[in-house]
């Protein structure tokens, strides 16, 4: 009987200590967890513009009328199949008759642009039968593929929307010339940008506008939808977050792409070749730091914090498949509070983060910055690729893991921005040697020729700090004459100026060693199967 009562004392001793020796263990595991990331001291992640509210913007506002003005026009996307505009001709009697006007809508002309200018007269009305050969610009055509020849409905339908969208335009002035252009603070992830769409659209018609009016001789309008293309773009940037700093750049690449073509077909007088040369660097000059992007989305971050601990998931972040496995997700917040997962803990550490990533944008992006960006998120990230070494071995698993999902892609969008600003100036560059070389029957031997009659100075590249090279001559790919600026690129090494594209990183699935702004285009690739 003594023995069995001691065997139950011990027992009992057993189990009134076993909860402070688990707690000693979770001590001791506590003191061996690392923090996975430590603050900045100085670094300042609180966005420089002031936070504003949608509410507290007034009617006559940027933010207002600008979407007032990307709005399509009412009636825009009704078939011209019919109507005033129509023309008995192209006005079916049913819906079963109706002509198609395009292969797969209006955005065809776009690509039509480049190969077939914008007929100054209508195209003649197309005969039954008759099918226009490639190139036949402005013959009777059957062909609405988009890069056939204009058709007369094609031709029907684009002056149509161009009255529809006039005052809208009037709209968007009115935007570009408001005081203290700034768009509404995104200040968490439900916040809607579906703006952003329409405002991407709008540079888009203005971009066939603009070729619209320079076809027609009208060169000053050309170079006022161009303009307003810019002016779009700083709006949607001031005071935006991260994508709208990317549909910005995606309109400043439109604009820029379009204005190349312009200067290129000779369409643009010499004045308005030196006034888009001086508003192009202007824009490069005033054009929102990136950091600010890296700001608002530090904003953005933490406000996904509350959400993320009350559904206990990530999975309302991923769109579609994650990258993180389920047994990290799941296991990360089976332990979180003892793993040092809370709240404050995990809003605390991205803030931490965002304070690396904003010291790393305030600087000029080079071979150096991006290789901070890969030195922070591989220190940060890549070092615990095991789920047991995060769960186990992490101070806020649950954060480390958040962070992995918002941070690695603010990198690229470093190195796009980059991208904007050398296309910026570049194409500032370019219309100034084009405007040179108008006036004075040459391009320049020096850039410095340029100074300061065409512009206040040379632009230095963005991505190395030194002037823009120039060739006056031997372009790689190009015939002997031509002339061509250009910027080493993204992979910060100069390449002499090779490109199989204009202004662009890639050709295709290809990339293009620099980025260069020729005096004419390159050749085009055969098509497969031809002869």
């Amino acid at each position: 009987m003594s023995e069995e009562k001691r065997g139950w004392q011990w027992r009992q001793k057993v189990a009134w200590a076993a909860p402070f020796v688990l707690l000693a263990l979770v001590g001791v595991l506590m003191g061996l967890r690392r923090p996975w990331v430590e603050p900045v001291p100085g670094v300042r992640i609180k966005m420089t513009r002031p936070f504003v509210r949608e509410s507290s913007l007034g009617p006559e506002s940027a933010y207002w009328l600008l979407l007032e003005a990307v709005e399509p026009p009412i009636g825009v996307e009704e078939s011209v199949s019919g109507g005033a505009m129509g023309g008995p001709e192209i006005a079916p009697a049913t819906a079963r008759k109706r002509e198609k006007v395009w292969q797969h809508g209006w955005t065809d002309a776009l690509e039509k642009f480049p190969v077939h200018p914008w007929p100054r007269q209508p195209p003649p009305k197309r005969k039954k039968g008759r099918t226009g050969g490639p190139g036949e610009t402005g013959k009777n055509t059957t062909d609405i593929s988009p890069r056939g020849p204009w058709t007369l409905a094609q031709y029907r339908d684009i002056q149509r929307r161009r009255e529809l969208y006039e005052p809208k335009l009037a709209i968007l002035d009115r935007a570009r010339a408001a005081p203290n252009p700034q768009v509404p603070t995104a200040d968490s992830c439900s916040f809607e940008l579906l703006y952003l769409s329409k405002v991407r659209e709008m540079a888009r018609w203005l971009s066939a506008s603009a070729q619209c009016r320079a076809a027609e001789g009208d060169a000053d309008g050309a170079r006022k939808d161009i303009e307003r293309m810019l002016d779009m773009a700083d709006v949607v940037c001031r005071g935006g977050c991260l994508i709208n700093h990317l549909v910005g750049i995606a309109c400043d690449a439109i604009a820029a792409g379009l204005t190349w073509h312009l200067a290129t077909r000779r369409e643009l007088p010499i004045p308005i070749l030196r006034k888009l040369a001086h508003s192009f660097l202007a824009h490069a000059d005033g054009a929102e730091p990136f950091a600010e992007a890296i700001r608002s989305e530090a904003l953005l971050g933490p406000s996904v914090v509350p959400e993320l601990y009350r559904k206990g998931s990530f999975d309302f972040l991923s769109g579609g498949p994650s990258a993180i496995p389920d047994a990290l997700k799941k296991s990360a917040f089976a332990v979180a509070f003892l793993a040092g997962s809370t709240p404050a803990a995990t809003t605390a550490n991205l803030e931490a983060c965002y304070q690396h990533l904003v010291a790393i944008a305030g600087k000029p992006y080079s071979a150096k910055t991006e290789g901070e960006y890969g030195e922070f998120l591989a220190e940060t990230f890549s070092s615990r690729r095991s789920t047991m070494q995060i769960v186990l071995r992490t101070k806020d698993p649950v954060g480390h893991i958040l962070a992995s999902m918002l941070l690695p892609a603010l990198e690229r969008a470093h190195s796009k921005a980059a991208q904007r600003d050398a296309i910026l100036r570049g194409m500032a560059l370019f219309l100034a040697v084009q405007a040179y070389e108008a006036e004075h029957g040459a391009p320049p031997e020096r850039l410095n020729q340029l100074v300061p009659e065409y512009l206040p100075r040379v632009p230095n590249d963005p991505f190395d700090g030194k002037p823009f090279r120039y060739l006056p001559g031997s372009v790689p790919g190009l015939p002997p004459k031509a002339w061509a600026v250009y910027s080493i690129g993204q992979d910060f090494s100069d390449g002499g100026g090779k490109a199989q594209s204009v202004g662009s990183p890639r050709n295709g699935r290809t990339t293009n060693p620099d980025l260069v702004w020729p005096s004419q285009d390159y050749p085009k690739a055969p098509a497969a199967g031809a002869k």
